[in-house]
């Protein structure tokens, strides 16, 4: 497991994903829930070498042995994963079911901001976009998770933009910008609240600023 993770920081995700398979293969059987751990993990590492059907699999087998804060973890990760290839009904409720049930605060913020995010993409309701968003910012704002919030305030800016509330979302967004490195922690570039704050510029004509964020 801490291979796994020492080729995970070298940039090198795929043999990341082989040794944390060979990680839980190996876990003793009285020890479910560290193996299972590791299947999350390697599933994160086969998403990110591009391999989404491992991803997949190992995915949604820790959600059927799985129960408490693990498998609320692997349902979140699945929804992002299901997110990421366009599966967004799949995906919100994925995510809808983690946050209803979710006790552990960073796993509710996760879910929070992830159905934030399918909300929008849907376009299906959009004050209940912005409500999650909210939800997510302040939560991770109480717990001081500050790569989490500038994340949520980006999407709850997007949100308050496609309501027409402009200056609301420049307030939201001029503070998810704020926070600067925190933003770098971001495990992706679709995360990050600059690419929400490129989209708003273009929206609304600003073409020379969009074409620098992007």
């Amino acid at each position: 497991e801490h291979a796994a993770r020492h080729a995970w920081q070298q940039a090198a995700p795929y043999p990341a994903a082989e040794l944390c398979d060979r990680a839980a293969e190996l876990t003793p059987p009285e020890r479910l829930d560290d193996a299972l751990r590791r299947r999350v993990e390697s599933a994160t590492y086969h998403f990110e070498a591009g391999d989404t059907s491992a991803a997949t699999r190992a995915l949604e087998e820790v959600i059927a042995r799985a129960d408490g804060p693990i498998r609320l973890q692997a349902l979140c990760r699945l929804a992002r994963i299901f997110l990421f290839t366009d599966q967004l009904t799949r995906s919100a409720q994925a995510f809808g079911i983690a946050a209803n049930e979710a006790t552990d605060p960073g796993l509710r913020i996760e879910a929070e901001e992830g159905l934030a995010w399918n909300l929008l993409l849907l376009r299906k309701d959009i004050s209940q976009a912005a409500r999650h968003a909210r939800t997510a910012a302040a939560l991770a704002d109480e717990r001081g998770h500050t790569a989490a919030l500038s994340e949520a305030l980006g999407v709850a800016a997007l949100a308050e933009f496609l309501f027409a509330h402009s200056r609301e979302s420049d307030i939201l967004m001029e503070r998810a910008l704020s926070l600067g490195a925190a933003t770098e922690r971001l495990p992706r570039v679709l995360r990050h609240p600059s690419l929400a704050h490129g989209f708003i510029l273009a929206a609304s004509d600003e073409l020379d600023a969009a074409r620098f964020v992007f």
